[in-house]
């Protein structure tokens, strides 16, 4: 019977996705947006689903919904069968003319699949005996621990629309090589790969930022009731326990705010609203109900963030803190310190924190430091950042797409600039904040692609670019499996 369930738990999703995907695709999506859409859809259902069976008392009502789910969306298929094989054929399509990109998108999706660094379980039942606030990422927790289902789950499903959603945005600025390529370099940082084997909520908060970017822009090229609905939906899927979950939110309320309005002006969306308000109606209420405080009780999942002490240096303790990132960002990792042992005859962490000890500490001391500064070995989660691509490429693309950007471009930059900034002001720095910055290097990646366009990257760059994400992931796996590279 556990094999049963851990299939009807695994299958609800998929069927979701694939019904949802169908459905977009008929409204106009791309098939990577639709892809992302999909996806993301499914993630919404499933997490309001868990949300609604603890706060009523009754999770076993997860198993007969998830049997109803499964076999709503595949029947939905049979009857869409046609549309189905001619999605099928779009996806080889594309396999056929990005071969090696599709087989290293396959291969980490098919690694974190087998589980390595997560093992299914069950957490403890849920509690009603105080008050606490699940998010969105908990719940689907919840969800694949009930099933009987590894945690990476949620990864391989907080990975495609990562990946579709950044493809989807890429192509607006690149040609499929270049957008594939982008893609390959956002899924390559490290800190993603070990948050996908954890099915971590801290993904999926990122997940669903980029998903609101997509729809974004979707929403100012047609604007529509639906695409605008979809936007209203990603954005309240984005809060979570972690630091400043509900803040990034609000940036991007903003930012949407002001690209819709610069682009159409508010009647058209007034008039789109009042058309069809009691659909309008039910939106909010659903995302309400996705984005809202439920009152519940859930043991914490064993991922779960500490608390974070408030920055009371202001300005200065902002600068000091984005030194301590940046000297954070390039530590080098657990397999470069038996290598740089060999040659230096010293760590390279310990180099590199003498280095920080003898010029950053005696200019700002403790500013803004709720802990004394350290690095992170770069075996535990806490000391795992985004890799050298995301410092070499999305830190400088962000950076030149504020200054030489497209308008909307320019809009998305400045938010994510902002939002960084957030980030270094608020929370003084403690061991682990670099779960602070997993929207803006997600959110961010895919403004690569207007950092790399064709005459800067040839094609024997482009492989070679590719070849290197995929080397980048592999050591980042071998790591989560135990290896120290020493």
């Amino acid at each position: 019977m556990t094999a049963f369930w851990s299939i009807i738990g695994a299958g609800a999703p998929v069927s979701m996705a694939g019904a949802a995907l169908v459905t977009l695709r008929r409204n106009g999506w791309s098939l990577s947006e639709a892809a992302a859409g999909g996806t993301a859809v499914a993630l919404v259902v499933l997490s309001l689903l868990t949300r609604a069976a603890l706060s009523v008392g009754e999770p076993r009502i997860l198993g007969p919904a998830a049997v109803v789910l499964m076999g709503g969306g595949g029947v939905f298929l049979v009857w869409k069968r046609r549309q189905v094989e001619g999605q099928w054929r779009l996806a080889l399509a594309f396999g056929r003319s990005q071969p090696l990109a599709t087989a290293i998108i396959l291969a980490v999706l098919a690694a974190v699949a087998a589980g390595v660094g997560g093992a299914p379980g069950k957490l403890p039942a849920p509690s009603y005996a105080g008050v606490s606030v699940p998010d969105n990422g908990t719940a689907l927790l919840y969800f694949w621990a009930d099933f009987g289902i590894s945690p990476a789950a949620g990864g391989i499903a907080g990975l495609v629309v990562v990946a579709a959603a950044t493809y989807a945005l890429a192509r607006r600025y690149a040609w499929p090589p270049i957008a594939a390529t982008v893609t390959l370099v956002t899924l390559s940082q490290p800190r993603l790969v070990r948050l996908a084997l954890l099915g971590s909520p801290e993904l999926m908060s990122a997940a669903a930022g980029l998903f609101a970017l997509m729809t974004l822009y979707r929403t100012v090229e047609r604007p529509r009731f639906e695409n605008l609905a979809a936007l209203v939906l990603g954005l309240s899927f984005i809060p979570c326990r972690l630091p400043l979950g509900r803040a990034f939110t609000g940036v991007l309320v903003v930012l949407s705010v002001v690209v819709l309005y610069r682009r159409h002006g508010m009647h058209l969306w007034w008039a789109m609203i009042r058309r069809r308000r009691w659909l309008a109606v039910v939106v909010a209420a659903g995302c309400l109900a996705v984005g809202g405080t439920w009152q519940v009780v859930l043991p914490d999942p064993g991922n779960a963030p500490p608390g974070y002490a408030f920055n009371p240096d202001a300005i200065i303790g902002a600068t000091a803190n984005l030194l301590r990132y940046l000297w954070e960002s390039l530590n080098p990792g657990p397999s470069f310190q038996g290598l740089g042992k060999m040659v230096m005859g010293i760590s390279p962490r310990q180099w590199w924190s003498a280095l920080y000890s003898t010029v950053v500490e005696p200019v700002f001391g403790q500013r803004g430091a709720a802990f004394a500064f350290r690095l992170a070995s770069g075996a535990e989660l806490a000391g795992v950042w985004f890799g050298p691509l995301a410092l070499c490429l999305v830190l400088p693309a962000v950076g030149y797409a504020l200054v030489r950007g497209p308008r909307r471009l320019k809009a998305v930059a400045a938010a994510l600039v902002g939002y960084g900034y957030l980030a270094a002001l608020i929370p003084a720095w403690a061991p682990g904040n670099a779960a602070l910055f997993t929207r803006f290097f997600v959110c961010g990646g895919f403004v690569t692609a207007f950092l790399l366009p064709p005459w800067r990257l040839t094609r024997a760059g482009t492989l070679a670019l590719q070849c290197l994400c995929f080397l980048l992931m592999a050591v980042t796996f071998l790591h989560a499996a135990g290896w120290s590279g020493q």
